[in-house]
Order: C-alpha cells, then structure tokens, then sequence
C-alpha cells in the first residue's frame, strides 16, 4: 500500500509519456498502433477491470491532466508513486483493445474512466495477440485509458509542450543534453519535421513560420512517441502586396469591361489576376492583393463635351486644346485614356509610333484614334474611390452607377481605374 509519508522516491511523479490519443490522431499515419474500444475475435487475452474509486476533480498534479484523473487507484497498490506512461483519449465503449507489442513495457496496470468513475486493471506479463480490457456490465462509456509503472524507471519524457505560431518548446525529463528529438509539425498546407537539440536544462526549441496554421504535433525520441497532440492553431497571414507600378483603366464595350490599351499598361501587372463581373449599374472587381478603385458616373444617354454620341462617332472636336495649344484634362479619364494623341508617344502621335501615326491607329494619332482626347468623357463625374475589403481570402470592391451617393434609374459608370491604395 502506499505510504503517505514516504520520504525518498524513485520516480519524479512530473514525467509521464503522452502517447497517441485514439480517436483524435492518426494512428497508422503517426507510427502508432490502433487502439479500440470493442472487444476483438480471435486469439488474446481478456481482463476485467474493477471499479477503484471516483476520479480526481480537478485532476492530480502532477502529472495533471486527464492522467492525473484515475491515478490515486494505482496509488493504492504501488509501492513507491506511480508514473502514467501512456495515455489514450477520445475513447468510446466498454472495453479498450491493444495489441501486445503497443503496451509499453514498463506498465503495471491500467486505469479507465467511465463518466465520473474510475475501473482498474493489471497489465498480463508477456501477453501475445491483443488485450482487451472491459468494464463490469451496465457501465459508461470509457472516456480515457493510462498505464502506469510501479517500478520508478527513469522513462525519457516529454513534460510540457507550448505550441504557437512561431514556435514549439518542449520540456523534457531523463533525456540527455545535446540528444536529437524529431519533431513532425502538420500544417494546414503540409507536413514539416524538425530536429531540435536537448538543451542543458532538458529543454528544446522548434522554430516555426509564424503565418501557417497548425493541426497537429508529433514529438519522437529514439524511434518512441512521446507526445502527439491534434491542435487548432489559426495563425495570421501576412498581407500581400499592391504590385508596384499597378494603374489600369477599364472601359465598357461589346457587353464587358476591358482594359483599355494593354500596352499601355506595361508589364507590371497582368490584368488577368482580376476578376471582373458586372456591368455599367454595379461591378465587382476582385484581385489576390489591396487595390483600389477610383470610377465616374453619368446620366445615361448624356451626349459629353462637343454634343458626342455614344461610340458611333465622334463629334464636337473643338475644345480639345485650350488657346496655347495645351491639351484639356476635364477628368481622370482624359488623364489615362488621353494620352494618345498629337504629341505621340509609344501608341501614337502625329509623327507615329509603334500603334498609331499622323492618321490615327488603334491607339492613337493626330486626327482621332479609339480614344484621342475627345472630351467624350467630360459628363462623367468621379465618385469617392472605393477600396478593396478582404472577402473569402481575395480582396474585392463593388462600385455603382449611384452619383454621390444616391442610386440614379438613368445612370451609368463611365469607366473605372484600379491602382494601389498608397496612390
């Protein structure tokens, strides 16, 4: 029986072995060995545990935890203070299976808690095939199973595990300074494994990304599961980054939104990583990075500077230049669609260029071309831009054909612009 007064013990009643949690892990994909509550056919052993008390609420400590909850039982028939050595959870039923060569060898007897009740069993020496433990007839469903060892042996143990996003740190017991642990990190996008190094005061590091969720930890020594935990770790994602360089201007034609001039555009962002859908009363653009969007409205059927009329033709060229000969930049339109027109330039101009020449092109030239600076967009007034929000991990912006504000029947977005949020 134990002795409450015992002065000198073997066993630092701290270590304990966190094993494979049945029901909670992956056996098979951890190494481990498949653990059942249902009693199994065939060849093995049976044994009937004996109810031993109420658990400990809240559980002893150490070891603490669910293996803290049964272990005054095992108290009762030690001799010196007992050590859990392996502990199974999630479990359901009434009777727990193992095969032989998955109970650890030091194990003397085996605790189950049912509902607020505590069963105890012997561990059967040298035992082939599998072992089932049961309860009596009319019990709970187990809950969790622990084996415990009477004998005081200095077990290598994992005593603590911290998990966040940057990093692990394990506390270990009885494993030597500057030994190797393996350390197998499921991510949410992978599996990563780490071999830290026991320190001098039994504890190792593991350095993490600090941006990937984690789902799991498994922790090995010299081939043994020692911890092996399913955990929920949402860790935060860093920001991407508005491409440098990001301006594309967005007209409506042929029933869609196209990006005006792709040349012009450069070849710093690739206009196919937006998505865009809707038409001239709302649309919706989305992209994997911040933007912005800045847009005008219109009365629809508004006829622009110079009496134009929709894309038929154009008309009213006077106003196009001031009396100095400046070129007019009514609106930002002008400011990034204007662009190419007398003075040339890579799309155009009255002397030529690569898309355009003195009579025009398709982006250009000095007596009209697809957009000139015709002033065709003078009736549009630019509304407050709109920046993008984080939705279902892009990040979208929905702009209307509403005018300050208020949502207009006859109203139209003449165009709109995508650009970084610093511009």
């Amino acid at each position: 029986m134990r002795e409450d007064n015992q002065e000198c013990r073997s066993v630092n009643r701290r270590r304990y072995l966190k094993r494979i949690t049945a029901g909670s892990i992956s056996l098979a994909a951890l190494g481990g060995f498949p653990a059942t509550t249902t009693a199994q056919n065939g060849d093995g052993i049976e044994v009937e545990a004996e109810f031993c008390g109420e658990a400990s609420t809240p559980p002893e400590n150490p070891p603490g935890g669910q293996a803290g909850q049964c272990i005054n039982c095992v108290r009762e028939v030690c001799d010196t203070e007992p050590t859990a050595v392996a502990l199974y959870t999630g479990l359901s039923g009434t009777c727990f299976t193992l095969p032989a060569e998955a109970i650890p060898e030091s194990a003397d007897y085996l605790t189950l808690k049912a509902g607020q009740n505590c069963f105890l069993a012997e561990v059967p020496q040298n035992p082939e095939g599998d072992v089932t433990w049961c309860l009596p007839a009319g019990s709970q469903d187990i809950s969790n199973a622990t084996f415990y060892s009477c004998d005081g042996g200095d077990v290598p143990t994992v005593d603590k595990v911290t998990i966040t996003c940057e990093k692990i740190a394990i506390t270990t017991s009885n494993i030597p300074s500057g030994e190797t642990l393996t350390v197998k990190v499921t991510f949410g996008d992978g599996e990563e494994t780490y071999e830290p190094t026991v320190g001098a005061d039994g504890t190792a590091h593991v350095t993490l990304p600090g941006d990937r969720d984690i789902t799991a930890v498994v922790i090995t020594y010299n081939g043994a599961v020692l911890y092996a935990e399913m955990v929920d770790i949402q860790c935060p994602k860093p920001m991407p980054e508005c491409p440098e360089g990001l301006n594309i201007a967005y007209e409506y034609k042929y029933g869609e939104w196209w990006p005006d001039t792709y040349d012009d555009i450069g070849d710093e962002v690739d206009p196919d990583v937006f998505t865009i859908e809707g038409d001239q009363k709302e649309v919706t653009i989305c992209a994997p990075f911040p933007f912005v969007v800045s847009y005008a409205t219109r009365k629809k059927g508004g006829k622009g500077k110079g009496g134009w009329k929709g894309w038929k033709g154009w008309k009213g060229w006077k106003g196009w230049h001031d009396k100095k000969g400046h070129m007019k930049h009514e609106n930002m339109f002008d400011q990034f669609f204007g662009g190419h027109s007398e003075h040339g330039g890579k799309h155009g101009g009255k002397h030529g260029g690569k898309h355009g020449g003195k009579h025009g092109g398709k982006h250009g030239g000095k007596h009209g071309g697809k957009h000139g600076s015709c002033g065709c967009f003078d009736d549009c007034k630019e509304q407050e831009p709109v920046l993008a929000e984080k939705v279902d991990g892009q990040y979208c912006a929905t702009i209307t054909s509403a005018m300050d504000g208020k949502p207009k029947k006859k109203a139209e977005i003449c165009w709109f612009r995508v650009h970084c949020p610093e511009e």
